[in-house]
């Protein structure tokens, strides 16, 4: 089974988990408020922040990001821009990158794809332990529906 990141992007913050899917362990998680006076100074700050999470040689087998359901206006723009960075560091270093939709990601968490962002963060941190923002718990539930995905199709 692999060693999933997820990450669940932003215009403003961007947040990571990491789930050890042989253990079912949540390895790390963690988010950071993309700091800068325009887009371009945040995108920049999202670009390293991917960077940092997957360096040369990192131990990830499969990278999942939340898929976006927006227009290509405003901050929605930069939504796409994060995953396509997210998508473009994958492909350098070989690691499959896949899409998790929101309520996929919800219904791994909760059991329902229509849950509130509240319901899931309770639900995770009953399973994990530990407190967890909203957006660390967006990534959380990608990573676990990025392993749910793998374990049905027999990767």
């Amino acid at each position: 089974m692999p060693m999933i990141l997820a990450i669940d992007p932003g215009s403003r913050n961007i947040a990571h988990a990491i789930y050890d899917s042989d253990t079912r362990t949540l390895m790390d998680f963690g988010h950071d408020t993309l700091g800068g006076a325009n887009k371009i100074q945040r995108l920049k700050a999202a670009r390293a922040y991917i960077h940092a999470l997957l360096p040369e040689g990192c131990n990830v087998d499969v990278c999942a990001v939340e898929r976006m359901f927006s227009t290509l206006s405003g901050a929605d723009f930069c939504l796409h821009v994060v995953s396509y960075f997210v998508q473009a560091r994958c492909e350098d270093l070989g690691v499959l990158c896949q899409e998790i939709s929101a309520g996929t990601a919800k219904k791994a968490a909760t059991g329902h794809g229509n849950a509130r962002k509240a319901e899931v963060r309770v639900a995770l941190e009953a399973m994990f332990g530990a407190a967890l923002t909203e957006d660390e718990s967006d990534a959380v539930s990608v990573a676990l529906a990025a392993a749910q995905l793998h374990i049905c199709n027999g990767a």
